[in-house]
């Protein structure tokens, strides 16, 4: 449901344009942007401080956490204003990520639940003081149904070249013994074919 008497608050972990959560606006009055500098992949938990000051001075309740080349897609923002109320069922949400690759999804079998991405600034918090790898609710935590799309590379040109400069190329025994145990642990089931040219390039270098 619409609700333009509600503000949000995203909180850029670094180099997020407006267009990734653009699909917001229809669902709240104001959306804040507060800019933090995190790598890519960090660990949330290694950000813990950045993160608590940032929910300290968010001008809404509600905070969802977004990272570079990660967008909301209508489905999630629809999702992110029905959990974000008054009244909710929750005070924390896992938003799961879904990977894109030249353009299509990727279809890998992924275990994890996705990591808590929607707050109440009242309620979460990082410890500061202890090794917790995840943000602390006061109370309960759901999982929204709607991925996060995450961008991976736009060609397969670019991902080559990214492996390259980070990892040590493998022979072709070993990057087809590589593959298939990837495959497998993928369930085997992958027909995609995007997929398949995104394993057998990561089958290519060394972990």
């Amino acid at each position: 449901m619409t609700n333009l008497a509600r503000p949000l608050t995203v909180l850029d972990l670094g180099g997020i344009e407006i267009d990734q959560f653009a699909s917001l606006s229809p669902f709240f009055s104001t959306v804040e942007q507060i800019t933090t500098v995190m790598a890519r992949d960090a660990d949330l938990a290694a950000f813990k401080g950045e993160i608590n000051r940032a929910l300290d001075s968010a001008s809404s309740r509600w905070v969802v956490i977004l990272r570079q080349r990660e967008t909301i897609s209508p489905a999630l923002a629809r999702e992110i204003s029905d959990a974000a109320t008054e009244g909710p069922r929750a005070w924390g949400f896992r938003i799961r990520t879904e990977l894109r690759y030249c353009g299509r999804h990727l279809l890998l079998k992924r275990q994890d639940d996705g990591e808590i991405r929607l707050v109440h600034t009242r309620h979460s918090r990082f410890e500061l003081k202890k090794e917790s790898r995840e943000m602390k609710v006061e109370g309960t935590v759901l999982r929204l149904s709607s991925p996060l799309e995450l961008a991976t590379f736009s060609s397969e040109a670019e991902h080559r070249a990214h492996l390259s400069r980070q990892r040590r190329a493998r022979s072709f025994p070993f990057r087809l013994a590589r593959f298939v145990v990837i495959l497998i642990a993928n369930g085997g089931a992958v027909r995609s074919a995007p997929t398949l040219r995104y394993l057998w390039i990561e089958a290519g270098f060394e972990s």
